[in-house]
């Protein structure tokens, strides 16, 4: 009889996991006293059974170790309220865990109510930190420095009268010649006296009446303009529709003047040569090829001294006051001035950063005759923050500065101004005005008819649109101008500057010709009056930090919260998140273990 294996089963149940028992299965092969080898076909019978338990083995080995794996998951896993429960307890977020630990339920109501009303008003605290960052609110810094030297302006000048008298009739200033001349009449006076005359001529007996007589009336009814005025409406409709005649005039000669080069409108004006008499920077000696030419509409020759594009070095000032700045002694030619294009008499100038374009019209200071003007300067320097904290800019918004781009000019909110409403007529009326800079080529706006009603119109609509696009530099530097006035020249001083002007130029040769040095010479000192510099600075008064540092103090103050207490948070939130996942892993595990034992039973 062949040697047969004995098999022994035996159950041990589970203690950890609480399953039934697994059945272990032992085999001993039966030893037999016989020594000879079995028979092939009882060999290959015993390997079968040999293969068959060992399978077995395996499969329970594996499904007991699976059971192990659930029962230590288990074991070692918390539920979702455990963590929470243990959070409560640990947490620094102090309501929370009032709420967890209170003895009866009033106790817990009355924390949870106090958590609920001090977060609403953190919410309202935190809107409203969030509204003051975005006003984007702005502070001012000022600050004044002693400086060891300042950088010195450009200094524009201009003769008042734009055109010389003796070339008045010359080129195409010709066709103007009788608006540049002033008539005598006006239109409420000499309409009053035709009345008058009218009815003195009807009431006398020969119809003859004098100018003595009428002006007798006149003088005897109390006459005024005004009142006459008020009391003719028809007048009044033609009075209030008529123009100045020096404003027309001077629109005449800006009219000419825009059509024509600036060599060209050059020689119509006062040269430099004929205007500056002496000139001194800090005391040594500077002539008009230290001036740089600059064409202006309104007042024709304009020179600039310490100019940007001169070739030069800027000029500065170690020392103040004016001795160590710039002196001019200038002859206005009085006798050349042309009335109805300049009632005054005198001198434009312009103190302005070096690199910006000079505006006399806008900016410039009026200097008279027969006196000395001492112009001090204090420097201010501007610097504004960009959107959204405030509106500066380097350029126009969809704006082509004209005189930045010819003349290479730095850009300045009055430059864009004038190059916007420019543009807008160029567009709208296919012409410019020119009272502002008008680019070679193109077409000049007549003062009358469509042309006219076209810049006003255009002019009126455009002026707050292009105030908006041209935003105010973000650098900037003003100067403060101090000035005094005193008699120039003294009388003991007169006699040296009729002989030294007398070597200056043939017109001041002829003594007897030449007019007073009172009516046509005046002298003008420009300087520093202390050497410091001021600062005005825009900063960002609520910026991000400002935001973060007030919003971690609400926290603090209306719960108690801090960083530790968002990392605790999140350390909870993902503790929650695996207790979940193991929850749904167990699950699945379950599934699998109850489909093997269903499997094992069929």
């Amino acid at each position: 009889m062949p040697p047969v294996a004995v098999v022994s089963k035996k159950s041990i149940p589970d203690k950890k996991a609480g399953k039934p028992a697994v059945r272990q299965v032992r085999v001993k092969p039966l030893i037999t006293s016989q020594t000879s080898d079995p028979a092939p076909s009882e060999k290959k019978e015993l390997q079968s059974i040999h293969a068959l338990l060992d399978k077995m083995a395996s499969d329970a080995t594996s499904k007991a170790d699976a059971a192990g794996k659930i029962a230590a998951r288990r074991w070692m896993g918390k539920s979702a309220s455990q963590i929470y429960s243990e959070f409560c307890e640990e947490t620094s977020f102090t309501a929370l865990t009032k709420i967890h630990k209170a003895d009866f339920r009033l106790k817990r109501v009355i924390w949870a109510f106090t958590c609920v009303f001090m977060t609403a008003m953190l919410a309202l605290q935190i809107t409203w930190l969030f509204q003051k960052y975005f006003r984007w609110p702005v502070e001012l810094s000022i600050e004044v420095n002693a400086v060891p030297v300042l950088q010195f302006p450009s200094v524009t000048i201009c003769n008042i009268n734009p055109l010389k008298k003796d070339n008045m009739w010359m080129g195409p200033f010709q066709e103007k010649s009788a608006v540049f001349t002033l008539g005598k009449d006006d239109m409420i006076y000499d309409d009053y006296k035709n009345d008058l005359m009218n009815e003195m001529t009807e009431n006398s007996r020969d119809g003859n009446v004098s100018d003595n007589e009428i002006s007798s009336l006149m003088q005897k009814n109390d006459f005024n303009k005004w009142n006459v005025l008020r009391n003719n409406t028809e007048m009044a409709e033609d009075f209030y529709r008529s123009m100045d005649d020096s404003h027309v005039a001077i629109l005449a000669y800006s009219d000419v003047a825009a059509n024509m080069s600036g060599e060209e409108l050059r020689t119509y004006g006062h040269q430099s040569e004929d205007m500056i008499i002496s000139c001194t920077w800090q005391g040594m000696a500077c002539s008009p090829d230290n001036f740089t030419y600059v064409r202006n509409n309104m007042y024709g020759n304009c020179y600039t001294f310490n100019a940007f594009d001169n070739g030069q070095d800027p000029l500065a000032m170690n020392y103040p006051g004016p001795l160590m700045g710039l002196t001019l002694e200038l002859n206005i030619e009085q006798g050349q001035y042309v009335p109805a294009l300049a009632q005054d008499a005198g001198v434009k100038i312009v103190i302005h950063e070096r690199g910006t374009y000079p505006i006399p019209e806008d900016a410039g200071l009026s200097l008279p005759p027969g006196m000395k003007t001492s112009i001090g300067l204090d420097k201010t320097e501007y610097k504004r923050l960009p959107p959204p904290h405030a509106d500066c800019g380097t350029s126009g918004q969809g704006v082509v500065d004209m005189y930045a781009r010819d003349f290479g000019t730095a850009y300045t909110k009055e430059t864009c101004l004038k190059s916007c409403i420019q543009a807008a007529l160029l567009e709208q009326c296919a012409c410019a005005t020119s009272i502002f800079y008008v680019p070679p080529g193109e077409k000049v706006c007549s003062m009358s008819g469509n042309d006219s009603t076209c810049v006003s119109t255009v002019t009126e609509a455009v002026v707050e649109s292009c105030n908006g696009r041209c935003p105010t530099p973000c650098d900037d530097t003003v100067y403060s101008l101090i000035t005094s006035m005193s008699q120039w020249p003294s009388e003991n001083y007169e006699d040296y500057l009729d002989c030294k002007i007398s070597k200056t130029s043939s017109y001041f040769m002829d003594k007897e010709q030449r007019q007073d040095s009172d009516t046509t010479l005046l002298k003008v000192d420009v300087f520093y009056t202390r050497l410091m510099l001021k600062k005005v600075e825009q900063k960002k008064a609520y910026e991000s930090e400002n935001l973060i540092s007030d919003i971690g103090g609400q926290l603090g103050l209306w719960l108690g919260l801090s960083a530790i207490t968002f990392g605790e948070l999140i350390d909870l939130c993902v503790s929650l998140a695996r207790a979940v996942l193991d929850k749904f892993c167990d699950r699945k595990l379950h599934e699998e273990e109850k489909q093997g034992s269903e499997s094992d039973i069929a």
